[in-house]
């Protein structure tokens, strides 16, 4: 993730995105206070993976933003 693709996200897709980073098992990022900086220090391929693997786990209502979200990180 680029410092510009984060700057695109909006606060939903940004909490979106921490809820997917940390919230799955095993957290991305452990031990640390999460920031929305720290997603540029992620592997480019370990974000991606997660993020594809939300697939299943989004709620019909939360669908659209997370289209969003994937489009603006280029998934």
């Amino acid at each position: 993730m680029t410092i510009e693709q984060l700057k695109s996200l909006t606060e939903d897709e940004t909490a979106m995105l921490w809820g997917i980073v940390n919230m799955g098992v095993p957290p991305v990022i452990q031990g640390v206070q999460m920031e929305p900086s720290l997603f540029v220090s992620i592997k480019d391929h370990k974000l991606k993976d997660r993020v594809l693997q939300f697939d299943k786990y989004v709620k019909p209502e939360y669908s659209s933003l997370y289209q969003s979200l994937k489009a603006k990180l280029g998934y």
